[in-house]
């Protein structure tokens, strides 16, 4: 299947395009891969980065739903929303990293230590996806709410070795 998003002011050309292919038995599974490939071409600006690594590092749409959802209550500072549709998407899809990731800095900025402790470590376990600019960031935060900030201020300088470490 191929798609593109089209900007109705401009016309013409399609502003993105993306292709996904499978079964005909899985039109489903092929529609959404197509929705979360057209998501990724199309993140830009702030916030673009995480939304493209969001897209490509999910299986899940209904993650990524609840994972956008989430990116929108935290950018907005609605720490409890945030919580909320964050953990929805790790209830959806287990190993999506960079979800746990922001759940656990929303869970630490309200105060759940717990939460976040939990996030963090989960989220470092299923960073092997990840650039390697983002397992290091998930170090570094996961030592930052494991209350070892020296850790997290030279590991996050140590880069492939606290990584390695952290995960242990």
């Amino acid at each position: 299947i191929a798609a593109g998003l089209y900007d109705v002011s401009e016309g013409g050309e399609p502003v993105t395009r993306a292709y996904a292919e499978g079964h005909a038995d899985s039109l489903f599974s092929v529609v959404d891969a197509l929705t979360v490939a057209l998501l990724a071409e199309r993140a830009q600006g702030v916030g673009g980065r995480m939304v493209r690594t969001a897209a490509l590092t999910t299986q899940s749409l209904p993650a990524l739903k609840a994972y956008l959802e989430g990116e929108r209550h935290w950018r907005a500072l609605r720490l409890v929303e945030a919580v909320e549709a964050l953990r929805r998407a790790t209830r959806q899809d287990t190993a999506f990293a960079l979800a746990w990731y922001r759940l656990g800095m929303a869970s630490s900025w309200d105060a759940r230590v717990e939460i976040a402790r939990d996030a963090m470590d989960r989220a470092l376990r299923y960073s092997g996806a990840l650039s390697e600019r983002d397992r290091m960031l998930i170090a570094a935060y996961r030592d930052v709410v494991q209350r070892n900030p020296e850790q997290a201020r030279t590991g996050a300088r140590g880069g492939k070795e606290h990584v390695k470490a952290a995960a242990g």
